[in-house]
């Protein structure tokens, strides 16, 4: 039985090689925050893993209720300059939490954002076309560089849509109001670009390469109100929101390689 058990499951290094390989962990720059495992649980029997968009107090005790062993999340516990080095409060008692009951995080920040397979833009683009049959997506690439790294993607459309089509997608999807500079009913917009989460000041790198639109999750009322002067529609739809659909694809692209594997998905529990 014993061996049977073990047969079925994984250790903490296949897992972090199998995630770190796909997002090339290694070609992402070291400044910012850790991609990879932050925290260090269980090594061996390895059967059950949670996701989720945030490593937040709610998530990390619905996956210690789960009984996962591992939590891979968009958004770890370590930032720069985020937090002091003291474990105190609830970011402590985060931390504790994890320690205590042996489970492993593993948290993929950019190397997740643009990812062309199991990446939050592309994964949030899959989504409105499952939701939104007209919209039909001709050609996908990365857009938005960082160092030498995409964000998001841009994509071309098969047929063009209005701003409102885009809003009533995405309010379906979302289940929130979309913030949207600029409505229209005219079906002019051929072409998007879209970065999840707190990408809204990349709108003016999708004005300037011709984009029709631009999506993303988080916006402040300043940019809101530079795209709405420049009657270019801007969608937002939630930072974290935005983000669950990437994690979502790393969870069925990891069952797919491990169909023995065990999981859940927490939904984000941020509205804004």
């Amino acid at each position: 039985m014993a061996t049977d058990s073990i047969a079925q499951s994984l250790t903490q290094q296949e897992l972090s090689n199998f995630f770190n390989t796909l997002f090339k962990v290694a070609n992402f720059p070291k400044e910012y925050a850790p991609n990879g495992l932050q925290i260090e649980g269980t090594k061996e029997g390895i059967s059950h893993i949670a996701f989720a968009v945030t490593a937040d107090l709610k998530t990390i005790e619905q996956t210690i209720a789960a009984k996962a062993q591992g939590l891979v999340v968009h958004h770890g516990l370590f930032w720069p300059n985020a937090h002091s080095s003291c474990l105190t409060g609830i970011y402590g008692k985060k931390i504790k939490l994890l320690v205590q009951n042996n489970i492993n995080l593993w948290a993929y920040h950019l190397p997740l954002d643009g990812h062309l397979e199991v990446g939050n833009a592309v994964g949030l683009l899959k989504k409105i076309e499952e939701i939104f049959p007209t919209l039909e997506v001709a050609s996908i690439e990365g857009f938005g560089n960082f160092h030498t790294h995409f964000l998001g993607v841009k994509a071309n459309l098969k047929k063009a849509v209005s701003s409102l089509e885009l809003e009533k997608a995405l309010f379906d999807l979302c289940k929130r109001p979309i913030l949207n500079t600029f409505t229209s009913s005219e079906k002019n917009i051929r072409s998007l670009g879209m970065i999840t989460g707190s990408g809204a000041k990349y709108w003016t790198q999708a004005q300037t390469e011709s984009l029709d639109c631009y999506i993303t999750g988080e916006i402040d009322s300043v940019l809101y109100s530079q795209a709405q002067e420049n009657s270019y529609p801007l969608l937002a739809c939630g930072h974290e929101i935005s983000e669950q659909f990437g994690i979502q694809l790393l969870e069925q692209k990891l069952k797919q390689q491990f169909p023995f594997l065990q999981s859940n998905f927490f939904l984000p529990q941020n509205p804004v």
